[in-house]
């Protein structure tokens, strides 16, 4: 008997034009912190100074905020695809080095270790335990481990662990970048919003469209 074909949903969003310009401004400043902290990146390796701010839960994440919280994420994986294509040698970008299905593997872990641990963070999705220590360490121990299963570099090749540990700090670097400026932009989302909102008072609105794929 034939399996059963599952059926798709596409999903588009509408809102008022006034409110998303306003829940997106900080979209430019993202892009432009992901140039600067890239360059001082290249130059030092190293995390900047310890963060603070705490990850705490919505009842109901702003969709604002989802739709930029996919963005950072999507940002996360392009960013490593570029050092993947641009990187020839570990010198050039030890993050290069590491094949994407390492990084998938290693976020997912990361997930399932937040989700269940005890330790702070500043978004669920993205690396991002506030202290930098224990956040490099766990990504190094993962390109490490995956690089003894002869996984964890782009071409199956054998990769030093120096190189492996600073691709793992700059790692740490880039998730942490993006992840403070999801808070930012998720304190800016909710300073505009009233806390009862809804779908209506943000001229939100939702549509699904579902079918069979033949």
């Amino acid at each position: 008997s034939s399996q059963a074909e599952q059926p798709t949903t596409n999903s588009s969003v509408t809102m008022d034009n006034g409110m998303k310009q306003n829940m997106s401004s900080p979209v430019a400043i993202h892009h432009e912190n992901i140039q600067y902290n890239s360059a001082a990146l290249s130059t030092s390796g190293h995390l900047p100074n310890e963060v603070s701010v705490q990850y705490n839960p919505p009842f109901v994440e702003l969709p604002f905020v989802s739709a930029f919280q996919l963005e950072q994420v999507t940002e996360l994986f392009r960013r490593c695809a570029l050092a993947r294509s641009s990187s020839s040698t570990p010198q050039a970008d030890p993050l290069g080095m590491i094949s994407e299905d390492t990084i998938k593997r290693t976020v997912y872990r990361w997930i399932v270790r937040a989700s269940h641990g005890s330790s702070a963070f500043l978004d669920p999705i993205i690396p991002s335990w506030t202290d930098n220590d224990q956040l490099v360490e766990f990504l190094q121990r993962q390109f490490i481990s995956e690089s003894r299963r002869g996984a964890a570099t782009r071409n199956g090749g054998l990769v030093s662990i120096e190189v492996l540990k600073e691709a793992g700090s700059r790692m740490a670097v880039l998730c942490q970048n993006l992840a403070k400026d999801l808070v930012q932009y998720r304190a800016n989302c909710e300073q505009q919003v009233q806390n009862n909102w809804t779908d209506a008072t943000m001229n939100i609105s939702v549509h699904n469209e579902v079918r069979n794929d033949r």
